[in-house]
């Protein structure tokens, strides 16, 4: 999270230019810079999950949400569900 608002400030002091969804591509990069630098040390475990728009044929055994009106509302996260 730190690494996340690092590339925040960057961005805002003019550093770096991002095109697209700036949180999302943000997260993404800290994500990874941090995971390279982790690896360098040892292997960590790492969990992933995805926010996707709840759609009824993808999710057929799940209520649909019913909070909030606005698009954003409709998101579900989706975790893998294998185990090791």
């Amino acid at each position: 999270l730190l690494r996340y608002l690092e590339l925040f400030l960057k961005y805002y002091q003019g550093q770096i230019d991002i095109k697209g969804p700036l949180g999302v591509i943000l997260l993404r990069h800290a994500y990874h810079q941090v995971v390279e630098e982790e690896k360098r040390a040892a292997e960590i475990p790492t969990q992933l999950w995805q926010e996707v728009l709840f759609k009824t044929q993808f999710f057929p055994k799940v209520p649909p949400p019913t909070w909030g009106k606005r698009r954003a509302c409709k998101f579900v996260v989706v975790a893998d569900s294998k185990t090791k």
